[in-house]
């Protein structure tokens, strides 16, 4: 956090303190500002001091949705953001998640990523689930699996991409790493799922491709996994009932009966339920102890109001002269005031940090800044080619051509431009001679920022993309701009 800002949410508290709020006014509210529709960022100082962020998602726009985001190993949470945007999936916000261990990289709790889980553990800790609606509960959560062969004889699944420990059968998936990473004892079964696209806690129908002795078998990417057996009776069920060419049912859920699951997050400790703070007769239940609760820290957190149409990802930066952190307590006070009635907490500390349009908007702690986390919420906009993107009511405030991304690229990039009117837009690419080598759009679009996706059967090379935007009214003269680009094969 830059001193700037800093003084300038000091000066915002003071005359917060000072000054009478309207009745309709959040406390502590110094700042809001529309990411996307139906997305808000809010800034608040609160005596502590202490500055909280918050991303307010009304789930009531189909083109924005919450996803779980898993990397290959710790990153920062904008590397996060930014590996899993792309043309048409923007993502437009995101927080850390779950706590982690530093010596594995993996998170403590349960994650599902668009239908898949990316790790099913034995736990009681509180999660955050959303499913197949975009509609959000929290509930304590523990892995629940189960293998139902051709023949009608049932196995247990201990759990997905855990280590193969004990007499156990357990599922292996991409997320894992390029092969199960097993001994070679026992059996594992490859399997191809039929059901597209996943959901989690559904019954799923599967068919084995291959069956080998062994282990550290190649985990390919797509919808598939490798059922693995260690030696004793797993291997001995595996043997005598999954033959290549059969199909299985395999039920990868949890200990309550969710169904349709297409995200799941860890965290540690249930702030609200019912509207009503229950730091003090849950924490007890997931192994958290007060010295925790009853601290003040940076803290990650999330909620959502009674009727789930309102989603709250919220960050308070701690361990500084301008933002002490907060207990469990203070945070529970503070999500009431802002409409939540259901909350849990993620991982904070140094890990707490809030990405907003590609930017970091809070203060971490950690003397480096960001620290590389396990995993991320992020808050994900659908657009599709010619769609304004512009959060509403806000309008660009001149003609712009964006420079295209990615770039150098193959085989598509985005194209985006923004528009203060309506207007007539025009869209060419010319090559390095200057011949006109296609026209991308000829249209007339409405005032805002759009973006056009656009996959050209082109050579490689240097092209150029220029606007011409000619103002629908007809009062002002046409806006012409270029931009070069690189397109690699």
């Amino acid at each position: 956090m830059d001193a700037q800002r800093t003084w300038a949410r000091i000066l915002a508290a003071v005359c917060y303190l000072l000054a009478p709020l309207p009745a309709a006014a959040q406390p502590g509210l110094i700042g809001s500002r529309t990411v996307a529709p139906g997305v808000v960022h809010k800034e608040f100082t609160l005596p502590g001091p202490n500055t909280l962020d918050v991303l307010e998602i009304t789930i009531n726009n189909p083109l924005i949705s919450l996803e779980s985001y898993k990397p290959g190993g710790l990153t920062r949470t904008t590397t996060q953001a930014s590996a899993n945007d792309r043309v048409g999936h923007r993502v437009i916000g995101a927080i850390n998640a779950d706590f982690f261990s530093f010596e594995t990289g993996w998170p403590v709790g349960n994650q599902v990523v668009n239908g898949v889980f990316a790790l099913g553990v034995s736990s009681q800790r509180s999660h955050l689930v959303v499913d197949n609606s975009g509609r959000p509960s929290i509930d304590r959560l523990a892995f629940r699996g189960a293998l139902l062969a051709g023949s009608g004889v049932t196995r247990q699944v201990a759990g997905v991409n855990v280590n193969r420990t004990g007499d156990i059968l357990v599922l292996y998936n991409a997320f894992r790493g390029p092969t199960t990473g097993t001994d070679g004892s026992g059996i594992e079964c490859a399997v191809e799922f039929l059901d597209s696209p996943p959901t989690a806690g559904d019954t799923l129908r599967a068919r084995v491709t291959s069956k080998v002795n062994g282990g550290n078998t190649t985990l390919p990417a797509g919808n598939t996994g490798v059922l693995s057996a260690a030696a004793g009776t797993a291997a001995t069920f595996v043997t005598g009932n999954l033959q290549v060419g059969d199909t299985v049912r395999i039920v990868l859920g949890f200990n309550r009966p969710l169904r349709h699951i297409l995200q799941t997050l860890g965290g540690a400790g249930r702030i609200l339920l019912g509207g009503r703070n229950v730091t003090d007769s849950m924490a007890a239940f997931e192994g958290i102890s007060a010295s925790f609760t009853d601290a003040r820290h940076p803290r990650t957190f999330v909620g959502f109001n009674t009727d789930t149409s309102t989603i709250f990802l919220c960050t308070v930066d701690g361990r500084q002269a301008s933002s002490i952190g907060m207990t469990f307590d203070e945070m529970a006070g503070f999500l009431l005031s802002i409409g939540a009635s259901e909350a849990f907490n993620f991982d904070g500390g140094g890990s707490t940090t809030m990405v907003v349009s590609n930017a970091i908007v809070n203060s971490p702690s950690d003397p480096g800044g960001e620290r590389s986390v396990a995993n991320s919420l992020q808050v994900v906009a659908t657009t599709t080619e010619t769609n304004a993107i512009e959060p509403e009511g806000m309008l660009p405030e001149k003609f712009q051509l964006f420079q295209n991304f990615p770039n150098p690229f193959n085989p598509s990039t985005a194209l985006r431009y923004a528009l203060p009117v309506d207007s007539f837009v025009r869209l060419t690419v010319h090559n390095t001679l200057g011949q006109r080598v296609e026209d991308v759009l000829n249209n007339r679009c409405s005032a805002g920022v759009h973006e056009v996706l656009w996959s050209p059967r082109l050579a490689s090379g240097v092209y150029f993309v220029t606007l011409q935007a000619t103002p629908a009214a007809g009062a002002d003269a046409p806006y012409t701009a270029t931009k070069s680009l690189v397109l690699l094969k």
